[in-house]
């Protein structure tokens, strides 16, 4: 019997309340795809806003990184020309070049150094060149 029976939501033959009920579940589904659409929008806006803001901020990153570097080393430099030569124990004296027999005293382009103590040279890249600043 009526228990069963299908009833057309939109039919005149349904009650106001059922119709009702009807065109409103009809709406929120609409305003649910809306509401989803829009989020997936802005899900896309904020990944390509964080893609943009990611390569312009290392783009400033490494420029800074580049002027620390070079403020860095023009500093090393100015203190390596601005200090006195070191002055070397005894120990550290045996150690120096002009002590040494092998090479006469000399140092050559493919003779390996050691430096006696820390903070005497400063390798720097300048122009794409090696430059090593040292005081001695």
């Amino acid at each position: 019997g009526t228990m069963h029976e299908q009833i057309d939501m939109n039919s005149d033959d349904a009650p106001e309340a059922l119709r009702q009920l009807a065109s409103k579940s009809e709406n929120e589904d609409e305003e649910d795809e809306a509401q989803a659409l829009q989020k997936r929008r802005i899900a896309k806006l904020q990944e390509a806003f964080k893609a943009e803001a990611k390569k312009k901020i290392m783009r400033i990153c490494k420029e800074a990184l580049a002027m620390v570097s070079t403020g860095c080393d023009q500093i090393a430099k100015r203190f390596l020309s601005d200090r006195l030569p070191p002055a070397f124990t005894p120990q550290e004296l045996l150690l120096t070049s002009d002590n040494r027999a092998e090479n006469g005293g000399k140092i050559w382009p493919n003779t390996l150094v050691r430096l006696a103590k820390p903070g005497m040279a400063h390798l720097v890249i300048e122009e794409g060149k090696a430059v090593l600043y040292h005081c001695a």
